[in-house]
């Protein structure tokens, strides 16, 4: 679950630990997915550094705080999950 600064649970991140995409739901609506993009033969190969693609639907108004939650949780995928 991903919370607020009040500890409310705003949305939850869905996927497998050992997979490349996850997403983000609140009530059964996608909000957000993460997806890893492909690097190329060379640096997949030779190289630890992973891309991700993050998008966040329309339905998220831009200004929304959701949107800064969803950053940090991508970034806590990559340090926690990837690294």
């Amino acid at each position: 679950n991903v919370f607020d600064a009040d500890e409310n649970v705003v949305c939850t991140l869905l996927g497998k630990w050992t997979s490349w995409d996850f997403r983000f739901e609140r009530e059964g609506v996608e909000l957000a997915n993460v997806a890893k993009k492909w690097a190329g033969f060379g640096k997949e190969l030779f190289t630890s550094a992973d891309n991700y693609m993050l998008q966040i639907k329309d339905e998220v108004k831009p200004d929304h705080p959701i949107r800064i939650l969803i950053m940090a949780a991508v970034m806590c995928i990559d340090m926690v999950l990837k690294e």
